[in-house]
């Protein structure tokens, strides 16, 4: 009787959470988040990473809500997608770590020759070069986020745009300014910023 009770309030819960009842998608998350994170732990040892990818198992359920009612079982559907995701998120990693590598062998003699006394300077101006050819919104959130410190709900809440919208910017960002220091390589400075961490604050 008392599994026949339980069976029912979770279909009430998924019948809410299609409905995009936010507070029942809160309840779900507090009974199943610890096992997530756990499961993507065992891949992915770092906190923060490990964080991103739970928030983001979260969220692909969010966004597929509407069929959220013909998933069977709610944790194993949850771990899947864990998996899946975490899985991706390593062979970003290891992608990253090697073209990081192969840049670093390429320029190795370059960065040698680098002068001692203007070296840091040259490579902020470089940095902000690239920053500053940014749309207004990207550049922002950049700025809030690298040189404020700010987690992604902060930034959310100032500029008044969703965390997903945070998280897009970013990555735009930091891919457009790469981009920009590759091509200009030249001024071998650089270098030293094509491969800063693309680290982002927990949510």
């Amino acid at each position: 009787m008392q599994n026949l009770s339980n069976h029912t309030k979770e279909i009430e819960l998924l019948e809410s959470i299609r409905q995009g009842d936010e507070k029942a998608f809160q309840r779900l998350y507090r009974i199943h988040v610890g096992r997530v994170a756990h499961e993507v732990s065992r891949t992915i040892p770092a906190k923060e990473q490990t964080m991103e990818v739970v928030h983001d198992t979260f969220l692909t359920l969010w966004h597929g809500r509407a069929e959220i009612c013909t998933i069977r079982n709610m944790e194993a559907y949850l771990i899947t997608v864990a998996r899946r995701l975490s899985l991706n998120a390593l062979k970003q990693t290891v992608r990253r770590a090697a073209i990081e590598k192969r840049f670093a062998l390429d320029n190795e003699s370059e960065l040698h020759n680098l002068p001692e006394d203007n070296s840091e300077e040259l490579q902020y101006s470089w940095l902000n070069k690239a920053i500053d050819r940014l749309p207004p919104q990207q550049k922002r959130v950049y700025q809030l986020s690298r040189h404020e410190r700010k987690k992604y709900v902060e930034i959310a809440e100032e500029m008044q745009i969703s965390r997903e919208s945070v998280k897009k910017y970013l990555q735009i960002a930091s891919d457009s300014i790469r981009k920009y220091l590759v091509n200009n390589r030249d001024s071998i400075v650089s270098i030293f910023f094509i491969f800063l961490p693309l680290q982002y604050p927990p949510f």
